[in-house]
């Protein structure tokens, strides 16, 4: 992980908020506890050593909440940690701020910073087995819990989802007791989902108007089981209540279940208009004056440079590579009109939603550092004219619109740019700026960027991952609040005159935690805000780990779905988890999350923050191919990185932001047309197949075969099952059906018969079938 986000991060420890869901047996049934141990002797660290501490994906990365024990007399820190099982993610931190992976630990994978995260699998402790019918129900892992959405679901005035939780295989049937008033109930639940120890309930309730007071009856064999507030037995009973006038219904924008998504890094997509390219760099040659810019050819790649200060004679070469140092700061030309002008190349590939990393005036080639939330940076629409550049993204707008693609526009809300104007005001007046509180100032006069580069000084004030060129806005502050809540409706409702159609249609939230962190309620404040201008723009959140928190409701509608990436990329690309571990992993999500924010994930391979998917495959095509016809088969949105379509690939940061391949280029690389037109193919599969688009997903490991996976959708709508060989040879399977079938593999149009109560099917090795059931 970057140091100076982690540095960020330990700055404002007392801040960070972390809500649990009511997990009671996750530590006491399920955790096993690890021992961590790290010498700092082993790694490339010069200074003294004050402390170390453990970090990973089970802590949300926190650098300093879990600290180690020592050193020993070997040098040795420890730390005992309960961790669950699965595939867990970490590193050491020394002094809260170095950041190592564990060099005694072969393990490893991409940390997206350039470096490596180390992996460590706890196995399922060894339990004694349930068994149906044995008449033995395990109170332990009984659980429901009202407060939290997953488990009381109000989709909306009409239909509320009640779930519950028993131990895997421990129950022959569940049911859901309700009493309204002396009426009296009873309603079989379904068997939902599960995982290696967990079965999950769920019965749907339609057209209740009235309070209404439930518990649960379990049966096993002649064994009961009555559960409810108060925990289970028939004495001492406590219903739970829930009353839907009480209680807001969680609403998701409905056209996000039928979108396809596109991601656009500005910059890099397709410059249309060579007269708006950027004159400057972010690079300072003075506190005054910026270099020059470098415009590469569209085809060239950065060079490794020993310095920020850029070599224009021996810059770029070749090789399509873009590396750290050199290519954070180097401007292509991409610009608003060369998407305009490949509206028909998106439309012709599927999609019909876009979402863009940042538009707004700023000076990096990433536009994280805004400089003005107001105004669209004219090097991507009009140079030189401000007004006449929000007047174009209007029209781009309302041209999206009419070709049936919606925007979605990065909200980078948690910091600004060096050169907002606010701040600047700050860097110039010191402490007399009006809006010296609008920021985390430590003290005065306010160190410029190019003393902070060419001095190797710290910023004196609070910056996001400690960057100086990311000053954090402090979002107590009434008057930024009010600022931001302009800037949002302007956006959306660019003419003020009520109607959103001419807006945008929904935010990404970048680094939504660290807003959520220190303004615990904003999100909340400002969703509710958002719906009053537009109930059906959609807010999607930058959430790398679990997002159960953030979608209850009353925040996000959704996340960029990384934990569906991570799964992918183990299963697929990386090849070191075998199929059930994969349905364990991949399925957290639909379990943790409410329906209705499960159908509205932005599920991705990759993007502007990972590795390109191909390169993490080692340039595998067809594991490409397997990664995307699970994307596009499965519950959520598929999310489209620009370029993977065609075979882009690339590094992390910022190697992972190439130009988008559109014509063969002087090194020989050249767009993939069979790799387009394959993903053309999935996008019609899943717009002509509704059942894609509504049902819920089940999944099936086949025996002896740990690189075979079976994904489900079945509804009224129809059934689709994705079967996924991602071993390098052919297998030949058995898939069991319930009664003689016709199907039709919709990716080939290979067609088969089952005989009796069997599918045969033989797939290749790195291959996908998507089977159409009849």
């Amino acid at each position: 992980m970057n140091k100076k986000f982690r540095k960020y991060l330990f700055k404002n420890l007392i801040l960070v908020i972390i809500l649990m869901l009511l997990l009671s047996f996750s530590t006491t049934v399920l955790a096993e506890q690890v021992k961590f141990s790290f010498n700092p002797e082993e790694v490339d660290f010069e200074g003294e050593v004050n402390a170390v501490y453990l970090a990973g994906s089970f802590n949300d990365w926190q650098p300093a909440a879990e600290k180690m024990k020592g050193p020993d007399a070997d040098g040795n820190y420890i730390l005992e940690y309960n961790l669950r099982p699965g595939e867990h993610q970490y590193k050491f931190v020394i002094n809260g701020e170095h950041w190592f992976h564990d060099p005694t630990n072969e393990l490893t994978t991409a940390d997206g910073h350039g470096g490596k995260n180390s992996i460590i699998n706890i196995g399922e402790k060894d339990l004694e087995e349930a068994q149906v019918g044995d008449g033995e129900i395990n109170k332990e892992f009984v659980l429901h819990n009202p407060e939290n959405r997953v488990h009381l679901n109000k989709f909306n005035e009409d239909k509320v989802e009640i779930r519950l939780e028993t131990r895997k295989n421990d129950a022959e049937t569940v049911a859901l007791m309700t009493k309204i008033g002396t009426e009296r109930n009873q309603r079989e639940m379904s068997h939902y989902s599960a995982d290696n120890k967990i079965d999950y309930w769920t019965v749907s309730l339609n057209n209740l108007d009235e309070a209404l007071e439930y518990t649960f009856l379990i049966k096993d064999a002649d064994s009961e089981l009555l559960y409810h507030q108060n925990g289970s037995g028939f004495n001492n009973l406590k219903y739970f209540f829930y009353d839907p006038s009480e209680v807001e219904s969680f609403k998701t924008p409905k056209w996000v279940q039928d979108a396809v998504f596109y991601q656009i890094f500005p910059d890099r997509f397709y410059n249309g208009n060579p007269a708006n390219d950027p004159e400057l760099i972010e690079t300072y040659k003075s506190n005054e004056q910026r270099y020059k810019n470098i415009v590469p050819e569209w085809y060239q790649g950065i060079k490794e440079s020993e310095s920020h200060q850029l070599n224009p004679d021996n810059f770029t070469d070749l090789d399509p590579s873009i590396h750290p140092k050199s290519g954070w700061h180097v401007f292509y030309g991409g610009d608003l009109q060369g998407v305009e002008q490949k509206f028909n190349y998106l439309k012709e590939l599927g999609i019909n939603a876009i979402y863009f990393n940042p538009v707004f005036e700023a000076t990096a080639n990433h536009r994280y550092n805004t400089a003005d939330y107001g105004k669209i940076d004219d090097n991507l629409a009009v140079k030189g004219d401000f007004e006449v550049s929000e007047a174009y993204f209007e029209k781009f707008i309302k041209n999206a619109h009419q070709n049936g693609i919606k925007i979605v526009l990065d909200a980078v809300f948690n910091h600004s740019g060096f050169e907002f104007f606010a701040f600047e005001d700050v860097v110039e007046n010191g402490k007399d700026s009006e809006y010296s509180d609008w920021f985390y100032i430590e003290d005065y006069p306010v160190t410029t960027l190019y003393e902070q580069r060419t001095e190797n000084i710290e910023p004196n004030y609070q910056g996001w991952a400690g960057y100086g060129n990311h000053p954090v806005l402090n979002l107590d502050n009434p008057e930024v609040k009010d600022y931001i809540y302009k800037i949002t409706e302007k956006w959306m409702d660019p003419n003020g005159d009520g109607d959103p159609s001419d807006g945008i249609d929904g935010w990404r939230l970048d680094v939504a935690n660290d807003v959520k962190a220190r303004h615990p309620e904003f999100w909340q404040e400002w969703r509710n805000f958002v719906k009053e201008i537009n109930p059906a723009a959609y807010i999607t959140g930058e959430i790398w780990n679990n997002a159960a928190q953030y979608l209850q409701g009353d925040e996000f509608d959704a996340v960029m779905n990384y934990r569906f990436r991570e799964a992918v990329l183990a299963f697929i690309a990386e090849e070191r988890i075998d199929a059930q571990d994969f349905i364990n992993r991949i399925n957290e999500p639909n379990l943790d999350y409410p329906t209705q924010a499960v159908f509205s994930l932005q599920n991705l391979i990759d993007s502007h923050d990972t590795e390109r998917f191909l390169y993490s495959s080692g340039g595998n095509k067809e594991k490409l191919k397997m990664a995307a016809a699970l994307q596009f088969t499965y519950p959520g949105a598929p999310m489209v990185y620009y370029g993977t379509e065609v075979g882009l690939s690339g590094a992390s940061d910022p190697d992972t932001r190439r130009t988008m391949l559109w014509e063969e280029r002087p090194n020989g690389n050249s767009p993939d047309q069979e790799l387009y037109q394959y993903y053309s193919k999935l996008a019609k599969i899943r717009k002509e197949n509704k059942v894609l688009r509504t049902a819920g997903v089940q999944f099936e490991a086949v025996d002896s075969e740990p690189k075979v996976v079976i994904v489900k959708r079945e509804d009224e709508n129809g059934k689709i099952y994705t079967v996924l060989n991602t071993s390098q040879t052919a297998k030949e399977i058995n898939l069991k059906l319930k009664n003689e079938v016709r199907a039709i593999d919709l990716l080939s149009g290979k067609e088969y018969q089952s005989d009796s109560e069997e599918l045969r099917l033989k797939l290749e090795g790195y291959s996908t079938e998507i089977l159409k059931i009849n």
